[in-house]
């Protein structure tokens, strides 16, 4: 059987740069940014704003992550060269940072003023005098793919350590453009490649080009990062991940027949079970009887407003009808628990976990509306009463001042490690929500989620295949 990993560890460790820039950056975000960079073995250079430039020599000594000062930034921006001269004489002789950054004059390339681009780059390389790295910023989005390479000639011409390409104020760069590059200048000077990388698939993607180093942007640093995590950590067959998938059944106008062949495509996958409303519990009961794949059904969904007396009859009724190996989801009573009702709460979870008759009961808890106290609290609620699953669910319930429900993209897989840190092994963890990408199923995974609840799940795991092939120029030889 066919696995993605094992992902080497090592084949991005300390390539990998990253930014902490713009006019959000306090000093604070900045202390727990980089304290949070120092997690990631493959980060190499983070890139901070230049007043906070001490901060970040403070913060970063005896790490393996090192400061970069950006001295013309951002991308769009041109200063004369005799400022961006002072600039990085400032940085070297008064900072003593290890790494310059700066763009190059795109306007004078764009005239042709190619001699004038080369002596600015010049100037600034001579004035470092090998004090720092001298890294170069042309924004290939410009650029067609000979004048990329006649950009990084001219920067390795004038003594340019590394060029730091991008595709401009995040848009996506392409691949082939730093493909191109890296071959034209054949090692005679390093490239990076960064821009719009967010997710395991940009990485990859720029990957493919081969460059010397990596830059992730802040906005998809971790992520990105976590999702490479990912493959090394969760080692699973296509069998093993569909046990931890569960198949979501909710739309208000579907059909029998539209539930019974979701039903049948679940068992033909192997996922561990299906989540259904209470009125489609016999249909599933039947369809799925005999297999691996159980009946999961949900109560009082999606809000967990109903009287808890009313909410135990509805569990009741579907161990009633359902398998005896019926497994249960319903919601925490959100607006009881943040009214500070928790001895409502706690009898109605003793009430549910009653009605189960032995059977999971799995609570879903809405993160979104809670601080990170609050969900352990409620976790820990969970635990007490018997409760044999805790899931957090990103979507219903919380609403934008126009009334529209906000539905995010996806799970906030740092919610998944909090509940997995409370709960220890006194009670599982699972999600319910919009996971579209099987990494991102990996990820949840890692963070100690055994089982994921989404419509996508056979979807998803049809991808199986492709991520295994796509992945092998970077397995453990």
């Amino acid at each position: 059987m066919a696995i993605y990993g094992t992902v080497d560890p090592e084949f991005m460790k300390g390539i990998v740069d990253s930014a902490v820039v713009g006019m959000d950056v306090t000093d604070d975000l900045l202390r727990e940014t980089i304290e949070r960079f120092k997690l990631y073995p493959e980060t190499s250079v983070v890139v901070v704003n230049f007043y906070q430039a001490k901060l970040a020599m403070e913060l970063c000594a005896g790490s393996h992550v090192e400061p970069c000062i950006a001295i013309a930034y951002p991308p769009l921006c041109s200063i004369p060269t005799e400022l961006k001269v002072e600039h990085a004489k400032y940085a070297v002789e008064e900072l003593g940072v290890p790494n310059v950054l700066f763009t190059i004059d795109h306007a004078k390339f764009a005239d042709g003023k190619f001699d004038e681009v080369k002596a600015e780059i010049a100037a600034v390389v001579e004035v470092v005098n090998h004090r720092a790295e001298v890294i170069v910023m042309p924004d290939y989005a410009h650029w067609t793919p000979d004048e990329c390479i006649h950009l990084a000639e001219i920067i390795r011409d004038a003594g340019g350590d590394l060029i730091k390409s991008t595709g401009g104020m995040g848009r996506a760069e392409l691949p082939e453009k730093i493909d191109a590059v890296v071959k034209a200048v054949d090692g005679s000077i390093r490239v990076m490649g960064t821009s719009a990388i967010r997710n395991l698939d940009d990485v990859l993607n720029m990957l493919d080009a081969n460059p010397d180093k990596l830059a992730i942007s802040r906005a998809g640093f971790f992520l990105s990062l976590d999702e490479v995590h990912a493959l090394e950590k969760v080692r699973l067959t296509k069998a093993e991940l569909a046990r931890h998938f569960e198949g979501l059944v909710w739309h208000p106008t579907i059909t029998e027949a539209e539930v019974e062949a979701y039903l049948k495509d679940a068992k033909a996958a192997g996922l561990y079970g299906v989540s259904v409303d209470p009125r489609w519990v016999p249909l599933a009961k039947t369809v799925l009887e005999g297999s691996e794949t159980k009946v999961i059904s949900r109560v009082d969904y999606p809000l967990g407003i109903t009287p808890k007396d009313l909410k135990a009859s509805e569990v009741a009724w579907v161990v009633k009808n359902g398998p005896s190996n019926i497994e249960i989801q319903t919601v925490m009573n959100t607006a009881a628990f943040k009214s500070g009702q928790y001895d409502y709460v706690r009898e109605e979870l003793d009430a549910l976990v009653k009605a189960a008759g032995g059977r999971p009961l799995s609570v879903i808890i809405q993160a979104p509306l809670l601080s990170q106290a609050e969900v352990a609290a409620a976790c820990m609620m969970c635990a007490a009463c018997g409760v044999a699953y805790a899931e957090p669910v990103h979507g219903f319930g919380k609403f934008s001042p126009d009334g529209k429900i906000i539905t995010p993209d996806k799970i906030d897989y740092l919610a998944v490690r909090l509940m997995r840190q409370v709960v220890g092994d006194k009670m599982g963890v699972k999600v319910t929500g919009a996971v579209n990408r099987l990494i991102q199923a990996l990820v949840l995974i890692s963070n100690g989620a055994e089982r994921i609840t989404t419509p996508d799940a056979s979807t998803l795991l049809e991808g199986y295949d492709a991520l295994v092939e796509r992945l092998k120029p970077f397995l453990k030889k």
